[in-house]
């Protein structure tokens, strides 16, 4: 499967839970920064024609489920707002972890886990150009055997 056009939003739901509803506890390893999607758009779409830099996002916040598929608690890792897409390369910005009522700082080091549901991401460019662009999102299956 190829896109045309990319949305300035992705969102990439990971598949948690198999036909029988056994919750899946895989640890898929997924970039924090520099995800690339230009291996997924069709060689002539313009996203790929214009820059490759266009193909370029950021994670911005993870959706966590933790427990089972009877039993189980959300929670969210964000990154916080006034944090420059830009960063230096070792840079992973400043992270806030949202659970319930509770929201503390939290290390980078904690956002890829095996609790991982859905991933955030905003394209790098379209970000710069524009602070507050409408949300366009686009979900993608993740299946880890």
């Amino acid at each position: 499967m190829s896109v045309w056009k990319l949305p300035d939003t992705l969102v990439v739901h990971l598949k948690r839970f198999d036909k029988v509803f056994t919750k899946l506890q895989h640890m898929v390893t997924f970039p924090i920064r520099d995800l690339n999607m230009a291996s997924s758009c069709t060689p002539n779409s313009p996203e790929v024609s214009q820059s490759l830099s266009n193909t370029q996002y950021e994670l911005f916040a993870v959706a966590n489920h933790l427990g089972y598929v009877h039993g189980g608690h959300y929670t969210a890792l964000c990154r916080e707002e006034s944090d420059d897409l830009e960063l230096d390369a070792d840079d992973m910005g400043s992270w806030l972890l949202c659970n319930d009522k509770t929201v503390s700082p939290t290390p980078p080091s904690r956002i890829v886990s095996p609790e991982a549901y859905l991933l955030f991401y905003r394209r790098r460019q379209r970000q710069r150009q524009q602070q507050h662009a409408p949300l366009t999102t686009a979900v993608s299956n993740i299946s880890i055997e």
